[in-house]
């Protein structure tokens, strides 16, 4: 976090030019404030508190306890934003597996004339694609098997209160 609050408090100035105490102007003309600075550094720690805000959420908040929070009141929307959370590591996870099997063949998209290298991460995209929809799929037929949507149905939930 710090490398990235210093990066944002300095591009700040860069770009930012407002403020009517200057304490130099940059080789362009345009003049570096102090406001400019303050307001940078002030932007960066907000940046930073958002993503370790984030961060504690992610993990405190499992998808069973926010099922078990929002389950009864929006059922549909919390089971989406639930599956969601789920699929982006299962997604990661799977893409550096299919990356790392492609660059054992030879046929990574990092590596190869420009044209090599574009049908190479088509072929990437394509594979995580279908594997998406696979999963959709699977997962769709086992909330079917499972009863998910006929009346009358009660809610199980692992995380308890």
């Amino acid at each position: 976090m710090l490398p990235l609050l210093i990066v944002t408090a300095l591009l700040n100035p860069a770009f930012n030019h407002e403020g009517e105490t200057i304490l130099q102007y940059l080789p362009s003309g345009n003049p570096l404030t102090l406001e400019s600075i303050i307001y940078g550094l002030a932007a960066a720690v907000m940046l930073v508190s958002v993503i370790c805000w984030f961060s504690c959420y992610n993990e405190i908040m499992t998808s069973d306890k926010f099922m078990y929070l929002f389950g009864k009141i929006i059922p549909a929307m919390s089971l989406i934003i639930s599956m969601t959370l789920r699929f982006v590591p299962k997604f990661a996870v799977q893409l550096k597996t299919v990356t790392a099997a492609r660059r054992c063949m030879g046929r990574d998209a990092s590596s190869g004339s420009v044209i090599n290298r574009i049908k190479n991460g088509l072929d990437i995209l394509s594979a995580m694609v279908t594997w998406s929809l696979e999963n959709a799929i699977e997962t769709a037929d086992s909330m079917k098997s499972r009863g998910y949507g006929i009346k009358g149905r009660t809610a199980f939930s692992i995380f308890t209160f």
